[in-house]
């Protein structure tokens, strides 16, 4: 039953050539990536098996005229189905969910701008949420209101931290959401 749940679910979405590999590869609106082509070893019509790397990304093994080369999914998806604009060279899940390759959640952004939705949507710490923090959201203000009272120096001596970081929170170049 579940077999054939997904032959209907593949059958209804929307293919599209894969972009370097017209004839070869396509792609669908929901992420599922499928040889074409009769090849050697190849399954025709086939839907590809994917793999995760280290940081969670669904990646695919491609092969034409005998090389192979590893994509990510997501960016096969954007580039089949919208192109790359200009300015605009990363990817973006809506959700957050770097499994979910569904067209409708991705999406081309500028490198800041996908990083402010990762802090936006927490799926970036920042703060003393942050795995290398050596400071507490506490520390600032008393860091701020130190300034001038004493040294960078000694003040960085008292946490722990770089001269040059309690520079950065004086002048409220970190840290700025408190």
């Amino acid at each position: 039953m579940e077999r054939d749940r997904e032959s209907v679910d593949v059958c209804l979405a929307q293919w599209r050539p894969v972009v370097g590999y017209e004839g070869v590869y396509e792609v669908s609106d929901r992420g599922d990536i499928r040889r074409i082509a009769a090849g050697p070893g190849a399954r025709v019509n086939h839907v590809l098996l994917t793999y995760q790397t280290r940081n969670g990304y669904e990646m695919v093994v491609l092969c034409k005229d005998g090389i192979t080369r590893h994509v990510l999914v997501h960016r096969v998806v954007l580039e089949s189905f919208r192109g790359t604009p200009e300015g605009r060279k990363e990817c973006n899940h809506a959700d957050g969910n770097k499994q979910n390759n569904h067209l409708d959640n991705l999406d081309w952004v500028s490198s800041s701008e996908n990083k402010q939705h990762a802090i936006a949507s927490g799926l970036s710490p920042i703060g003393e949420r942050h795995y290398r923090s050596k400071l507490t959201a506490a520390d600032i203000p008393v860091i701020r209101g130190l300034y001038g009272l004493e040294t960078q120096r000694v003040t960085a001596a008292r946490y722990g931290v770089s001269q040059s970081l309690i520079g950065l929170v004086q002048n409220r170049r970190v840290w700025k959401h408190i």
